[in-house]
């Protein structure tokens, strides 16, 4: 058995402390992920046919993807309500909120697995790249039906395998022979432990969902060069900024070379980086 299935509540604890420590870096470099992640919270709601008035749950929100996307798209008489387990990211999706002057979302912080809103009949939940960090993914799935209206939709994002998602794999193996790190585990809650499509859709169908769609699609995000891509990887990603915290300094600076190193290598010199990203979405309907 896994440490993660031995001990999830210290995974969640400890999952809840790096988000929170990463809030500010997802603050700060909010524009340039959107630039290219807008479309998967577009893709998301089209898959789930937002209408006027609907009322939408989303799953591990973050900084408010894609709640208030789906916000605009239920207009004034819908409501959205956001969760996610982070504090320090729901105050951030708040403060989001406020500045798009977006008043029909709402944000807490709450655990994915139980789901204690004290409400239920939605029309639709959504996730952006949340489930893969889920403990017990059944749980989430079984605890999203029952908040479900009969019939309601939920649809999710994952990310692809690790070779088609060089956002988040450019460097990896280096990185793991510079710092000690083991060669990661096929169950490690990790963002490619739901690239193969057949675990979500299998999940999906145990926690009592009809109709699931699969849906490859690709998602291109942008930087200006290697370097400003490799200071996004260290101010936004909670495991890159746990590692690099306890290292010792010099081993850090190898990891953050190796990474640029790779990102120019990808990118063929020291220009534009444009990363092309492949996702899963999967969608399916509670008992009509």
């Amino acid at each position: 058995m896994s440490p993660d299935a031995r001990d999830p509540d210290k995974l969640k604890a400890q999952q809840r402390e790096e988000w929170d420590a990463a809030a500010s870096g997802w603050a700060k470099w909010w524009h340039v992920f959107e630039r290219g992640a807008s479309t998967v919270s577009e893709r998301l709601c089209d898959r789930a046919a937002l209408d006027t008035g609907w009322r939408v749950l989303d799953i591990a929100t973050g900084m408010g993807e894609p709640a208030l996307t789906a916000a605009r798209r239920v207009g004034v008489a819908g409501r959205v309500l956001a969760v996610d387990q982070s504090a320090g990211m729901i105050a951030a999706a708040r403060r989001r909120a406020q500045e798009l002057g977006i008043m029909n979302a709402e944000f807490r912080v709450a655990d994915a697995e139980h789901l204690e809103l004290g409400e239920d009949g939605f029309n639709a939940a959504l996730c952006r790249w949340g489930l893969m960090f889920m403990p017990d993914l059944e749980a989430v799935l079984a605890a999203v039906r029952r908040r479900l209206k009969p019939g309601g939709v939920f649809v999710t994002c994952v990310w692809g395998a690790p070779e088609r998602v060089p956002m988040i794999s450019l460097g990896g193996d280096e990185v793991r022979r510079i710092a000690g790190i083991p060669a990661r585990r096929a169950d490690a809650l990790d963002p490619f432990r739901l690239s193969d499509s057949r675990l979500l859709v299998d999940a999906f169908e145990r926690a009592g969902f009809q109709h699931l769609q699969v849906e490859k699609r690709e998602v291109v995000f942008e930087f200006e060069s290697p370097e400003v891509f490799t200071t996004f990887r260290r101010e936004v990603s909670a495991p890159l900024r746990t590692l690099l915290a306890r290292k010792p300094a010099a081993v850090g600076e190898a990891v953050v070379e190796a990474m640029t190193e790779a990102a120019r290598r990808y990118a063929g010199g020291c220009g534009p980086l444009r990363l092309v990203n492949e996702l899963v979405c999967v969608s399916g309907q509670a008992p009509g």
